[in-house]
């Protein structure tokens, strides 16, 4: 009994959902035997198609700022009437939609202008969902890889509009114009972790070409990006900062530490790597400099001027014992001006340099005596050459070799009888300096030196604050400031 009872429930289902097949294979059939596929959709040649465009971006692949390339994953959808696909559903079981391939149709060959693909591609094989009013639709998912302008003026910092163009290859607006879709939002974008999208302004314009008297209608769409800056402000901004901060700490050492030098050569070999890292992600163009290689040519600049005066110091510091005294313009600049600015005080007290006088004298002394005058046992002062020829005699006549002979001469004892003597005068020189005033003056020359280190450690520490928190700031500003203008200008 129920081997009866359930087929004739299941009867009308069963052979309903049969005709309805048949049912649909008959509309297709209906539909694209006599469909003519590559002339426009309209039954009066005057009549323009109009598509209805809508973009949806869903991901960020890439941002090629050194060739200035877009690559972003993202859905199209076009919508038009075509009126050789439209039927009366009731004829067909109420079917009011079906899904055919959108290469057995007509399609309008909308491109994106300014893509680099290395196919001219502009749809994918989807199928069109078809109304029983002739309303086609094609979904498609798209990866966008086109033209980007990139403005790196301001970066870390800067904001980005790459347009993407959308509008017909071959028609002109007398036979396809171009609506935008007020659905196109950007709710489905995945975050990317280098570029946030601030928005999608949409801009329907109409261009003449050379081709053809009449315009050709286009859709734009503005991607708005944004760089989150942080990433660079920790591994470019921030160590370039810490590599300027080692030139502070040069001038804080001593001179007699001897890494003074170093430091600044360290930080200029330093910055001119971050410098190269920052122009990898540069366009190779000359239009303008961004602000962030202007704030490394001015970092680097600042490390020359203080290699500059580090070297100067030094030598101010590393004066010999016969130094010249210190001008008293430098003196006072140094002593009055820079003393009381830095609040340094000023210390020209003490002893430190005796012992080395006292040695560079006697080696002075004992060189003056071994090679400018020779003595004469006669009690007269005998020149040099004089000795000689005398040796040269006394070798002619007798056995003395030349060398006994200088011997000799050098181990007679000097009798000083002429004050107008050369070996007089120099040995009267030595033992009359004193020894006083050059230590004076080299600690007038350490003491204008160690000053000087002061208040260039001061100013530099200073500078180099103002310069990175003031420049950088005024990035971020002027960037937010230009593109609240443009948004303002294109609203």
């Amino acid at each position: 009994m129920y081997s009866v009872i359930v087929p004739l429930i299941l009867f009308p289902f069963l052979f309903g959902e049969v005709y309805l097949s048949d049912e649909g294979a008959a509309l297709v059939r209906d539909l694209l035997d006599k469909y003519p596929k590559y002339i426009r959709p309209v039954k009066k040649e005057s009549t323009p198609v109009v598509v209805t465009h809508r973009l949806t971006p869903i991901q960020m692949i890439d941002m090629d700022e050194k060739n200035q390339i877009i690559m972003i994953k993202c859905w199209l959808s076009q919508r038009w009437t075509d009126e050789y696909l439209s039927w009366d559903a009731s004829l067909y079981n109420d079917i009011t939609q079906i899904q055919v391939p959108i290469v057995e149709i007509w399609q309008p060959d909308i491109t994106l202008f300014g893509s680099v693909s290395d196919e001219f591609q502009r749809h994918y094989d989807t199928d069109a969902i078809i109304d029983s009013d002739g309303t086609v639709t094609s979904l498609q998912p798209f990866v966008i890889r086109c033209t980007c302008g990139i403005d790196a003026t301001y970066f870390p910092f800067d904001e980005q509009e790459c347009k993407l163009k959308f509008a017909s290859w071959s028609y002109d607006i007398k036979f396809l114009d171009m609506l935008a879709d007020n659905k196109s939002d950007t709710d489905r974008f995945v975050p990317n972790g280098e570029w946030e999208l601030v928005g999608m302004p949409i801009i329907r314009s109409e261009e003449k070409y050379v081709c053809c008297d009449d315009p050709f209608p286009d859709i734009t769409y503005i991607i708005h990006l944004k760089r989150r800056s942080l990433f660079y402000i920790f591994n470019i901004i921030f160590p370039s900062f810490l590599a300027c901060v080692l030139v502070a700490v040069g001038f804080y050492l001593p001179s007699d530490s001897g890494e003074r030098i170093t430091l600044c050569v360290t930080s200029i070999l330093s910055q001119f790597v971050f410098l190269t890292v920052v122009g990898e992600f540069m366009p190779p163009n000359s239009e303008y400099i961004p602000h962030l290689q202007r704030y490394f040519f001015v970092s680097i600049g600042l490390v020359v001027v203080s290699a500059v005066v580090t070297a100067s110091s030094l030598s101010m510091h590393f004066k010999g014992p016969g130094c010249e005294e210190a001008p008293r313009w430098l003196k006072q600049f140094a002593f009055r001006f820079l003393a009381r600015i830095t609040c340094t005080e000023v210390r020209l007290k003490g002893r430190f340099t005796s012992s080395y006088l006292r040695s560079t004298r006697s080696a002075r002394r004992n060189s003056i005596t071994r090679n400018s005058m020779a003595t004469y046992s006669g009690g007269e002062d005998i020149p040099l050459e004089q000795q000689n020829n005398i040796c040269m005699d006394q070798e002619k006549s007798g056995p003395e070799t030349p060398i006994d002979c200088e011997t000799r001469l050098m181990s007679k004892p000097t009798v000083m009888n002429n004050r107008g003597n050369v070996h007089y005068r120099v040995e009267r020189h030595v033992d009359n300096l004193d020894i006083e005033v050059y230590e004076k003056r080299l600690r007038e020359w350490r003491e204008v030196a160690r000053i000087m280190d002061r208040s260039f450690f001061i100013f530099y520490i200073a500078l180099l604050v103002l310069l990175v928190t003031g420049f950088l700031s005024s990035i971020a500003i002027s960037a937010s400031n230009k593109h609240r203008l443009a948004a303002q200008e294109s609203h």
